[in-house]
């Protein structure tokens, strides 16, 4: 029985796109600073999951739609489906990478029962309690 060699393209073009997605946005975010004793609040797996996989979907996409194709007889609109999807998951990895952005500009952290964090609008970093952050909300 021979390989096909063309048979792991798709999934070395998924691997690649996922593996270059989450180095791109590992250096748009920068790093955090990481203050002794403080605990930082930072983008989670699930938004490293979503942004990964999309960016993983997306490249695996693309790669059947430039190089795969299709020979049935409405490969026209089955060629069209993909690239919706490609633009689909797209829009959802910047939605996503967009709400890590923010979770690393405001960068919260806590020590004890004291939080900090930067607002996003700029201006002085604001501490509260933790006991009086229960009872906040925006104005």
């Amino acid at each position: 029985m021979a390989i096909d060699l063309e048979f792991p393209g798709p999934f070395a073009a998924a691997a690649l796109g996922g593996w270059a997605t989450r180095a791109f946005a590992r250096r748009w975010l920068g790093e955090q600073e990481h203050p002794a004793g403080w605990a930082v609040i930072r983008p989670g797996q699930m938004h490293w999951i979503g942004l990964v996989g999309a960016g993983a979907i997306v490249s695996l996409m693309a790669y059947v739609g430039l190089f795969i194709g299709s020979s049935r007889a409405d490969a026209v609109f089955q060629m069209r489906m993909p690239w919706l999807l490609v633009a689909a998951f797209w829009v959802s990895a910047g939605v996503c990478l967009w709400h890590m952005r923010q979770i690393v500009r405001t960068d919260a952290r806590w020590c004890g029962t004291r939080l900090r964090w930067q607002p996003v609008g700029g201006g002085p970093r604001l501490a509260r309690d933790l006991a009086k952050v229960a009872g906040m909300h925006r104005p």
